[in-house]
């Protein structure tokens, strides 16, 4: 892919997606909705099997409420409310115990406060999800922002990008995640939006990326190189 969209640009704001971008989520996350998911059938006496690793992966970026519908078989999607409310609390004490950042984006992201770089982060996780995250992780002190689903009441990632860009500006800004939606929010926003192929969606989501990340290593690499110090 050619990088023409990056060439000379000095990105003073960076917009990171959190799940499969920053965070590999499904290490903690995944087994957590499926304690959940456990938990629900024996409370509610339905039969139904724990979703796959593979089938949570493909959902995950979804707002929470579609997502835990979409975790049901369309006979019982009316009880995803119940789900979701048994879910969060499993997701929340294992993301608090045990999140972390995919090496060495942690590292790259104190870098890149220590340069003057604004950043924020846009997820469609909900709050009681993200703050579990930001705890363990520093997010208040590493992050100028950080918009999550119901935020202020924006609900879609473009929202969210563009809040993020005129309270951060000037700019210029980029966006960096792995789905469909962050390539939307990027495009929507009219700034480049980097790829990450490490996370959690398809290569053709990464379709129209100024640049397409392999590993967190290489986004890492990148950003430092773009983003010089002031």
């Amino acid at each position: 892919m050619s990088d023409r969209p990056l060439d000379g640009l000095r990105p003073r704001i960076v917009v990171f997606d959190n799940d499969g971008t920053l965070v590999p989520s499904h290490r903690a996350a995944n087994p957590a909705i499926q304690r959940g998911f456990r938990r629900f059938v024996e409370m509610t006496g339905i039969e139904a099997e724990p979703p796959s690793d593979a089938r949570i992966r493909e959902l995950t970026g979804q707002p929470g409420s579609d997502f835990f519908r979409a975790l049901l078989p369309a006979r019982l999607q009316a009880q995803a409310d119940t789900l979701r409310s048994i879910c969060i609390g499993e997701e929340v004490a294992a993301m608090r115990e045990s999140a972390s950042f995919y090496e060495p984006l942690g590292e790259t992201i104190d870098e890149l406060r220590e340069r003057g770089v604004r950043l924020a982060i846009a997820t469609n996780g909900g709050r009681r999800y993200i703050e579990a995250v930001g705890e363990r992780l520093g997010y208040e002190e590493r992050f100028d922002r950080v918009f999550y689903h119901g935020y202020r009441g924006i609900v879609s990632k473009s929202e969210m990008v563009r809040a993020a860009l005129a309270e951060l500006g000037p700019g210029p800004g980029i966006f960096v995640g792995d789905r469909t939606a962050d390539a939307a929010a990027a495009r929507d926003a009219g700034i480049p939006f980097i790829g990450c192929a490490y996370g959690y969606g398809e290569e053709a989501e990464l379709a129209g990326a100024a640049r397409i990340v392999s590993t967190p290593a290489e986004l890492a690499l990148l950003l430092l190189e773009i983003c010089p110090a002031s």
